[in-house]
């Protein structure tokens, strides 16, 4: 979860100044954890005794080193809803939350395509939260559809330098 989930009791700025001044100036009002795929660091924002956030950002984080690892290559960087969907898939899975998000929003005509967050995710709570829901809907997606294997196959396409294009036609 992010830090705008957290109720206010739990994540004071106490908590919250020293772990924004670790990341450095220019981080997200929402970010929780992060991990520098260069210096192989995870961060997170874990209040004391909150073990079921840390169940989840750690393994979410760490998805992100090894994506990187898969996909790094200087030509060409997966879309930015590929990393988090797989990132979210392996710590949490497309649980009732994200399919109630992906489900309203599609409901309401407000989904948005998947090419409106190949990038930065929208910084509006809404926006945010609905980004992350909507790429672990479509990593679910896929693998139910082609399975683990030609997910895998797709991640590991991008570190020869493919495109978006010749990734998804290869998988």
């Amino acid at each position: 979860r992010l830090v705008s989930d957290w109720s206010s009791d739990v994540c004071s700025s106490d908590l919250q100044t020293p772990f924004y001044d670790a990341l450095g100036p220019g981080t997200r009002d929402n970010v929780g954890g992060l991990a520098n795929t260069t210096t192989r660091t995870l961060f997170a924002l874990i209040a004391p005794g909150d073990l079921s956030y840390a169940t989840t950002v750690v393994p979410h984080e760490l998805t992100h080193v090894v994506f990187d690892d898969a996909v790094n290559n200087p030509y060409h960087a997966p879309p930015h809803w590929l990393n988090e969907g797989v990132a979210v898939y392996l710590s949490q899975g497309y649980d009732s939350s994200d399919r109630g998000l992906v489900s309203q929003a599609s409901s309401s005509g407000e989904l948005m395509p998947l090419a409106a967050i190949v990038g930065q995710f929208p910084t509006t709570q809404q926006r945010f939260f609905l980004a992350y829901a909507e790429s672990v809907s479509a990593v679910d997606f896929f693998i139910r559809k082609y399975g683990k294997a030609d997910m895998v196959k797709l991640i590991k396409s991008f570190g020869t330098g493919a495109s978006d294009d010749e990734a998804f036609r290869s998988a």
